[in-house]
C-alpha cells in the first residue's frame, strides 16, 4: 500500500514538473472558462505584474518559447520598468474583440489570440498590442504570451497614419522598429507637432478650435439636412478630418459631462451625405448614442 501511494506521489510530482517546463503552468487560466475571460485575465495579472515592479513574473507569463530564443526580452522588461511607471489606472482590454488563428487537427487544436487597446496610467495615455497564445496540444512551448507592444500615444499616433499614408500609396507593410525580433517592444521616442487625442477608442490627430456646439445643436441640424457641406457651413470644420483611415470626422462636443465627448461623422461612400453620426467618448470604441442614421431614414 505504502509503495503505491509513494508511485503515486512521484507521478503527481514529475506530472507537476513536466507541466511547469512545458508552458502547462498556464492551465490555470484554462480553468477560468471562455477565451474572452482567459484573455482579459492573462492582461489584467500582466499589468499586476508591472505595477508591482515584478520583472520575473512578467518574465515568466512569456511563452517558454519565446523566453529561450528572445536573447533581448529581460533588456526589453528592464525597459518596460522604466518607461511605465503605473500605476495602471484604466486598461480597456476586451477578449470580446480579439483577433484569432485557430487550427485542429484529429482531435488537436491550438488557439492564438490578440487585440489593440488604450491603457491609462497616472494621466498619461497608451496604447498596448497584445498577443496570447492559450492552447497548443503540439507544443506545450508556445502556450503564453507570444507578444507585447506598448506604445505611447503620440508614437501609435504616428505610427498608424505613417502605415495609412504608405498603404493608399502601395507600399510595403511598415516595418522598422515594429518589425524588431523581440516579443516586448516599448516605443516611446517619438515627438510630434500636433496635438494627439483618443477619440472613440483610437489615437487621432486632433486640431483644437475655439467653439460651442452641443448635441442639442446637431439633432436640430439633422431635422432639415444631412449634407456634410452644410454642416461644415453651420459649424465650422472638424477636429479630425479624415483621420488615419480617412473616412472619420470629429466634432469636440461642449456638453458638460464626466467624460470628453466628441461627434462622430461618416460619410456615404465619401460623397457629401452623412451616413451616420454618433456620440462618442475617449476610449470605448462602441458609441455612446446615436444621433442620426441614413438607415433609420430609410425604414421610415
Amino acid at each position: 500500500m505504502r509503495k503505491k501511494v509513494l508511485n503515486i506521489c512521484m507521478a503527481v510530482l514529475l506530472a507537476a514538473l513536466c507541466c511547469f517546463h512545458t508552458g502547462c503552468g498556464f492551465n490555470k487560466y484554462l480553468s477560468i472558462g471562455s477565451e474572452e475571460e482567459i484573455y482579459n485575465q492573462t492582461v489584467d495579472d500582466f499589468f499586476q505584474a508591472l505595477d508591482a515592479r515584478d520583472k520575473e513574473a512578467l518574465k515568466d507569463m512569456f511563452a517558454p518559447s519565446v523566453r529561450k530564443k528572445d536573447k533581448t526580452l529581460d533588456e526589453n522588461i528592464d525597459k518596460l520598468l522604466e518607461c511605465y511607471s503605473g500605476p495602471t489606472d484604466i486598461c480597456k482590454r476586451d477578449g470580446g474583440m480579439v483577433h484569432g488563428s485557430y487550427d485542429n487537427d484529429h482531435g488537436k487544436g491550438s488557439a492564438e489570440v490578440d487585440s489593440g487597446f488604450p491603457v491609462v496610467s497616472n494621466g498619461k495615455y497608451y496604447w498596448c498590442d497584445f498577443a496570447l497564445m492559450y492552447r497548443n496540444d503540439w507544443d506545450k512551448d508556445e502556450i503564453g504570451i507570444k507578444e507585447v507592444r506598448l506604445a505611447t500615444m503620440e508614437y501609435e499616433c504616428e505610427a498608424r497614419y505613417a502605415y495609412a499614408a504608405e498603404s493608399r500609396a502601395g507600399m510595403m507593410d511598415k516595418g522598422g522598429d515594429d518589425s524588431d525580433e523581440s516579443a516586448l517592444l516599448v516605443l516611446t521616442e517619438c515627438s510630434v507637432d500636433y496635438e494627439v487625442r483618443f477619440i472613440g477608442g483610437y489615437p487621432e490627430k486632433f486640431t483644437p478650435i475655439d467653439r460651442e456646439l452641443s448635441q442639442e445643436q446637431v439633432e436640430e441640424f439633422f431635422q432639415t439636412s444631412y449634407s456634410y457641406s452644410e454642416f461644415v457651413k453651420e459649424f465650422g470644420e472638424p477636429n479630425v478630418s479624415g483621420g488615419f483611415t480617412g473616412g472619420t470626422y470629429v466634432y469636440e462636443l461642449s456638453d458638460e459631462g464626466d467624460e470628453p465627448c466628441y461627434l462622430d461623422l461618416t460619410l456615404n461612400n465619401n460623397s457629401d451625405e452623412i451616413f451616420s453620426a454618433w456620440v462618442v467618448n475617449d476610449l470605448d470604441v462602441m458609441g455612446i448614442s446615436k444621433v442620426w442614421s441614413m438607415k433609420d431614414m430609410e425604414k421610415e
